[in-house]
């Protein structure tokens, strides 16, 4: 069939130790793409997509409520300064207090006047 036989062998000798470097890499890969460790941003690129997923979770409510679309909270949740849980707990401390000021009958914009006595 081949006129060099003992070519033929060394080659295909070859291609197998080649074929075999190359599952030997490809299985290092996939162990280390499923640990994360091939990248190295893999919690990163999980905390990065966490916060991007309770940033639209909090843009899809805002868009419905109406509150707290202001500039200031748009960009200070843009920068990653402040992130849609800890607004939805400043939404609710500020609640609290406008609760507990309309309770007293005061209003908590509004400074207390001192009374001039005679």
């Amino acid at each position: 069939m081949f006129n060099q036989p003992d070519l033929v062998r060394d080659m295909q000798r070859e291609l197998d130790q080649i074929i075999q470097e190359g599952i030997v890499q490809l299985t290092k890969l996939l162990k280390n793409s499923e640990t994360g460790i091939s990248s190295g941003t893999a919690v990163a690129d999980d905390d990065q997509f966490t916060l991007n997923r309770q940033k639209q979770h909090y843009l899809r409510e805002t868009k419905l409520s109406g509150v707290g679309r202001g500039r200031l909270t748009e960009r200070l949740l843009a920068q990653g300064i402040l992130t849609p849980t800890m607004l939805q707990e400043l939404k609710k401390e500020w609640n609290r207090k406008a609760e507990k000021a309309a309770q007293t009958d005061e209003d908590p914009r509004k400074p207390r006047r001192k009374r001039k006595f005679k």
